[in-house]
């Protein structure tokens, strides 16, 4: 294999100038490349536990609006109009949970290279990739 020594791009060993911007390219010796899907060893169980995770964070969200209405309701019903603030209290505390949930499935390691493996909480599974590797999470088959 050879690479063009300006823009990297790849080519045969027959090619000796880049046919993108007419450099010269060089013989590389083969890297190996990181699998594009995760082996499936490890894959099974990482793959239940980040899918535990964001459904907890999702329903967690989902339940943030019901939850947060039916608590504040029944404080005011409770205490009266003091009963808002500690509604509003309760809302607080909630995200802060959220919050936290959320890290907590941010920061799940990558079976390939035990680094955090999302960016974010908000993926789907079939097209979530490792945040610092790039290997893909989808299943084979």
């Amino acid at each position: 294999m050879r690479r063009c020594s300006y823009c990297g791009k790849e080519h045969d060993d027959a090619q000796t100038v880049c046919v993108v911007d007419q450099q010269p390219t060089a013989h590389v010796a083969h890297v190996a490349q990181v699998p594009s899907v995760a082996p499936d060893t490890k894959l099974g169980p990482f793959l239940a536990e980040a899918r535990r995770r964001r459904n907890i964070f999702f329903l967690w969200w989902l339940s943030w609006v019901p939850a947060g209405s039916a608590a504040t309701l029944f404080s005011v019903w409770l205490l009266g109009e003091k009963g808002g603030y500690l509604g509003f209290l309760w809302l607080v505390v909630w995200f802060v949970a959220w919050h936290k949930i959320a890290r907590r499935l941010k920061n799940l390691a990558c079976p390939c290279c035990g680094k955090p493996a999302f960016a974010h909480p908000y993926f789907l599974l079939r097209h979530a990739r490792c945040n610092t590797c790039g290997v893909r999470y989808a299943q084979q088959g």
